[in-house]
């Protein structure tokens, strides 16, 4: 017997789940699939970026690579796509994480509107600067923050994207150049799997305009955040 909610709904889910001893089919994850729209509303999509944590949402969690693989094929063909490595995705641990190799998502690693990167890329003239989220998190574990809009800001303001590695936060060693030091202010700043979407615009004292963006576990909320 399955547990149901009333929902109506123009996207076609794959379900990752079992029943358990009641008969119930309790639902362990689930992925978006299909159109990514069409006239007014596709011209105004631009890139599509998957901020960690597709592969593995938790230390338990799993998705199907194979199955993986071809959404990410398949959403390529409509638009350029930046997947990045999250804290639980099967890449090294230590920041700046390394990009997917790409035998992992053979399918999708053929076009070259797909792409596995860490997040630091120019659209235009716009500098977009993101992590997976690990960063804002652990500013929010050891200090006093509440939200992790004021995690992301103050890595802004203090133009360092990573400010409690390598003391609580694991990176590589470097000794010449720091690569989390923002050289340059960015247009977006974007954090993932966040607790919830959070926004605002930052305006520094030289009158220079940075988009913050929290974007909120899929894995968590199920939901997708346009911005």
């Amino acid at each position: 017997m399955l547990r149901t909610q009333l929902m109506a709904t123009g996207i076609v889910c794959a379900v990752l789940g079992g029943t358990d001893s009641e008969g119930f089919f309790n639902v362990e994850d689930y992925w978006p699939n299909g159109s990514l729209g069409n006239g007014r509303d596709s011209k105004s999509l631009v890139r599509l970026i998957i901020a960690g944590n597709s592969v593995r949402g938790s230390a338990v969690a799993h998705v199907l690579t194979l199955q993986l693989d071809s959404w990410f094929a398949s959403w390529a063909q409509c638009l350029p796509i930046d997947v990045m490595p999250g804290a639980y995705d099967p890449v090294n641990f230590m920041l700046p994480q390394q990009p997917f190799h790409k035998c992992m998502f053979p399918q999708a690693a053929q076009l070259t509107s797909f792409q596995a990167v860490t997040y630091n890329c120019r659209l235009d003239d716009a500098l977009i600067v993101g992590t997976a989220g690990q960063n804002v998190a652990d500013l929010l574990r050891i200090t006093s923050m509440e939200s992790s809009l004021e995690a992301l800001r103050c890595t802004l303001t203090w133009g360092h994207v990573a400010p409690t590695s390598p003391d609580t936060l694991a990176c590589y060693p470097y000794i010449e150049r720091d690569p989390f030091i923002m050289r340059e202010c960015p247009h977006v700043c974007f954090a993932g799997n966040c607790e919830s979407l959070e926004t605002a615009l930052h305006v520094t004292s030289e009158r220079k305009r940075t988009c913050l963006v929290c974007v909120p576990s899929f894995g968590k909320t199920k939901r997708v955040s346009p911005w």
